[in-house]
């Protein structure tokens, strides 16, 4: 009968705690920033930090990416697979100054999407204008943190890590 009791015991601290587990979790906000269900989720003021890796030029720039709505509705976001990238498609601006990362100037110009409820892709820059930068991110602790690569025909394209933080709707 003992080890019956000594069993029981162990059994009924376990579910207790599973209990407890999971109650915490189901009143834990979630990090997944499109929990809100606005397509929009990505609009608004972001600042945001590149640092490079591997280079003697400068490790790091910030700056401020302003960001609009602006969904896609091509054939191509028909697909289910698609849908989210195309529905939270957002566009707009930086003013990264990028000379002194890259050892060049770079275009205005950015655009993301999510690709699930916690992955972003982020163009910075024109395509194909000395080497746009892309990115892909996630969603932890309240912020954006991924990789970021400078496309370059010849792959000699600079990289690094950023971490992007909403400050404005």
């Amino acid at each position: 009968m003992n080890e019956i009791t000594a069993c029981h015991e162990v059994v009924t601290r376990c579910c207790r705690w599973m209990c407890i587990l999971i109650a915490i979790s189901a009143c834990t906000p979630s990090e997944s920033p499109v929990l809100d269900g606005s397509d929009s989720v990505l609009a608004g003021t972001w600042e945001i930090q590149l640092y490079r890796k591997g280079s003697s030029q400068a490790e790091q720039v910030s700056g401020t990416i302003r960001l609009r709505h602006d969904p896609i509705g091509d054939s191509a976001c028909s697909r289910a697979e698609d849908s989210i990238s195309c529905r939270t498609h957002v566009r707009g601006t930086h003013d990264l100054e990028l000379f002194p990362l890259l050892g060049h100037r770079q275009g205005e110009s950015v655009s993301a999407s999510l690709v699930d409820r916690q992955t972003m892709v982020l163009m910075i820059g024109e395509c194909c204008d000395r080497g746009e930068i892309g990115a892909t991110t996630t969603w932890r602790e309240g912020r954006f943190i991924g990789r970021w690569v400078e496309g370059r025909i010849d792959a000699s394209g600079a990289w690094g890590t950023l971490t992007m933080s909403r400050t404005s709707d």
